[in-house]
């Protein structure tokens, strides 16, 4: 499901599945920097395989009830950081990928609340293998993490849970 460059304000996603691509899942793409691209927006009881992919999303996303998995991870990131987006939320679902969990970059007010995440940590381009990789983003708050990686003679390499960069947690 690829959305793009439009403005999408209270939005809602609910009760699907998207399976079968080689692609992500969803893709909410704007690109074209809008200020009003995506926000106020609730995704839930959804589930998506192959990942989710947000380019320069907006504010006040929830993500609720939400299950991804497949080869993708979640990878969103906000707007330029003088219109940075607020509230993105995470609460009550599960990630279970190949590379890598989550991935935000340039957002600040991010609530991460009981998620289940599973499978191999490494996020594609970083050196250190992270759960959740978290870049140039501020009151990011995490309650309720559960982690579950392979063990064993598995090919997971030594990992951190959240690698940040220039980011404030609280």
């Amino acid at each position: 499901c690829f959305i793009t460059n439009g403005s999408y304000a209270y939005f809602s996603i609910d009760g699907v599945r998207i399976d079968g691509f080689g692609a992500r899942a969803l893709w909410m793409d704007n690109s074209v920097n809008r200020q009003d691209g995506f926000f106020l927006g609730r995704i839930s009881r959804s589930i998506f395989k192959n990942g989710i992919l947000g380019q320069k999303i907006g504010d006040s996303i929830t993500f609720a009830d939400v299950k991804v998995w497949g080869k993708n991870n979640v990878d969103l990131s906000g707007m330029p950081s003088n219109v940075s987006a607020l509230g993105v939320t995470f609460q009550r679902g599960q990630i279970t990928t190949e590379n890598g969990f989550l991935i935000l970059r340039d957002m600040d007010s991010v609530r991460i609340k009981d998620m289940w995440m599973e499978g191999n940590p490494t996020q594609p381009g970083y050196t250190v293998a992270s759960a959740i990789q978290i870049n140039n983003s501020h009151d990011v708050q995490i309650d309720g993490l559960m982690i579950a990686v392979p063990q064993n003679g598995s090919s997971a390499a030594p990992y951190q849970v959240i690698g940040m960069d220039q980011s404030k947690e609280t």
